[in-house]
């Protein structure tokens, strides 16, 4: 495709999209960066993996918060593995060797997770083993496959703002443990980098599988609408075989659905789940906007608390601010994306755990990106990046020792 076609195609949108018809260009240089991604990412993981050993050799554990969490039955012993573990990755482990069950408030984490672990346990010989692997496997491949997304349609400044941003957030270590936010990332990322280069099939394919992975997968179904009805009104029509592929989420959600009643006795056992939870997500405060301004509203705040939160707050207005830059530079699907993961948690009822949940909603990242790229806030890149990873780093060591982070 011609820089003038592209240009045309990309204008209605305000920048360089990516459509369709896009093939990226392999040069040399382009391959050198490829490795420079691979290796600075690989070097991070290593380093958050080497403080978490160290932080649990060097200070006390918090054995109390571990036990007043849910503890996997195999797994009642604090040792090393456990602070690669704590929190949520007690209740993936769990999953990936126990299966769903009806009346465990494990029910409440979605399947596709738990299932790599498992199946990766049949090769490692080890559960938590095999979570490690798959989560720093899938990271990795994120990471380095965004890295390219974004140096394809906004160009190499961009691409390296938005990675150095992405590995010093304050919850980018989650991407290296036992979480599952590496592979919805995965997932996401690679959605969008077939839809832009017009593999529409194997994007349909993702669609699907995206719901089984988190419940932010179901939102996917947003983007895809967007982009396909922005590709249908440049080429002057719409393909009925193309417009069923938007209903491709859907299959994901009814999949979801149909595992946790065969496995649990009832479909939306989730819902049971979360009702023990401290943090509450309801989908009725969509229904009850005054509700839920006055549910996220309530006091007292504290600095970093399960749902009072005022870094959390601080982090949401961030969102809120880069929601401008992102709908004006990115693909319109894209920015949907974005803001749609970026106020879910928001719109069920509470800031918990929202830093980390803003992981997922990688669209503001490349708009930061876009920010730090421009000549006045150049000079703050480093700065900015310096302080966010210095908050990394003492959240990591917090959650390596049972300590609520996120």
């Amino acid at each position: 495709m011609s820089s003038a076609r592209l240009e045309e195609a990309s204008a209605a949108a305000g920048t360089r999209h990516a459509t369709s018809e896009y093939r990226p260009e392999v040069t040399a240089a382009k391959i050198k960066d490829d490795r420079w991604v691979l290796g600075s990412v690989a070097l991070v993981k290593a380093a958050v993996l080497l403080t978490v050993f160290l932080a649990y050799e060097l200070l006390p554990f918090n054995a109390a918060n571990f036990r007043a969490n849910f503890v996997d039955p195999l797994r009642q012993t604090v040792s090393l593995a456990t602070a690669y573990s704590t929190w949520d990755g007690q209740h993936y482990l769990y999953l990936s060797e126990n299966g769903y069950h009806a009346g465990e408030i494990s029910a409440a984490f979605f399947p596709l997770y738990p299932l790599l672990i498992h199946l990766g346990g049949f090769l490692t010989g080890d559960n938590f083993l095999a979570g490690l692997i798959v989560s720093n496997l899938a990271s990795l491949l994120a990471l380095y496959l965004l890295f390219k997304l974004v140096r394809e349609v906004h160009g190499q400044g961009a691409a390296e703002n938005t990675l150095l941003l992405y590995l010093a957030f304050p919850t980018a270590f989650f991407l290296c443990l036992v979480y599952t936010e590496s592979l919805f990332l995965l997932l996401a990322v690679s959605f969008f980098s077939l839809l832009f280069r017009g593999r529409w099939g194997w994007a349909a394919v993702l669609a699907a599988i995206i719901p089984l992975a988190r419940p932010e997968g179901v939102l996917i179904a947003l983007p895809t609408a967007v982009f396909y009805a922005i590709e249908g009104l440049r080429m002057g029509r719409f393909r009925l075989g193309h417009a069923l592929l938007v209903l491709s989420p859907v299959l994901g959600v009814l999949a979801y659905l149909a595992f946790m009643q065969a496995a649990t006795g009832n479909a939306f056992e989730m819902f049971n789940a979360m009702e023990h939870y401290v943090s509450a997500h309801s989908i009725r405060y969509v229904l009850h906007p005054i509700q839920l301004i006055l549910t996220l509203a309530r006091g007292p705040l504290a600095i970093h608390g399960f749902t009072n939160s005022i870094i959390d707050r601080l982090f949401f207005v961030a969102f809120v601010l880069l929601l401008v830059p992102m709908f004006r530079r990115l693909h319109p699907a894209l920015a949907v994306f974005g803001l749609a993961v970026g106020i879910l948690n928001i719109l069920s009822g509470t800031f918990m755990s929202y830093t980390r949940y803003l992981l997922l909603a990688f669209p503001v990242f490349i708009a930061a990106g876009l920010v730090l790229e421009r000549p006045r806030a150049r000079p703050y890149r480093l700065p900015v990046a310096c302080c966010l990873s210095l908050v990394q780093g003492l959240f990591l060591v917090m959650h390596a020792l049972s300590y609520w982070v996120a």
